[in-house]
C-alpha cells in the first residue's frame, strides 16, 4: 500500500487519482490525505466512481455514533 501511497504524489492528476481510489476501496487510513493531492477535478468528473469511493469510504469509516453513519440525519 505504501506504492499506492507514493503514486499520490506523482504529476499526473489521473494517477494520483487512481492512487486515491485503490487506497479507498482498501479502507487504508491515508486515503483521506491521498484525495486532498489529487486536486480540484471539475465537473467532468461529478459521477466518476472513483471520487464517489471516497464518499463511500467516509461513510464506511465514520465513528459508529456519528448520526450520518446510518442516514438517519436531518437535512
Amino acid at each position: 500500500m505504501d506504492a499506492l501511497l507514493s503514486l499520490s504524489d506523482e504529476e499526473d492528476q489521473h494517477l494520483r487519482l487512481e492512487a486515491a481510489y485503490a487506497l479507498a476501496v482498501r479502507d487504508d487510513p491515508r486515503t483521506d490525505a491521498a484525495y486532498e493531492r489529487v486536486g480540484p477535478l471539475g465537473p467532468a468528473f461529478e459521477l466518476d466512481h472513483r471520487v464517489t469511493a471516497h464518499w463511500h469510504y467516509e461513510v464506511r469509516n465514520r465513528p459508529a455514533e456519528s448520526p450520518l453513519r446510518d442516514g438517519s440525519a436531518d437535512s
